[in-house]
């Protein structure tokens, strides 16, 4: 019963987190890099091309490469 009412606890905490979340960042721009970091594109390609050598398949590295760029986001938000 106890482990019941955690569940419910944790999980109306963190819909109340993502309720008042920031709403003012307007998310993915355009363009972003390309005053900060004008070769951004050029090095992401390089290393997309690099990984399909490597494993012939860059689907594992997305997934990974988003889990983290989630939690990097999720814990900027809430900080």
């Amino acid at each position: 019963m106890a482990s019941k009412v955690l569940f419910f606890l944790a999980l109306l905490y963190f819909s109340s987190l993502s309720t008042f979340a920031k709403t003012h960042d307007p998310g993915l721009v355009m363009n972003y890099y390309k005053d900060m970091c004008p070769q951004a594109e050029d090095i992401i390609r390089e290393q997309v091309k690099l990984l399909y050598k490597r494993h012939k398949n860059t689907a594992f590295s997305w997934l990974r490469n988003i889990f983290h760029d989630y939690f990097v986001l999720a814990n900027s938000i809430y900080a």
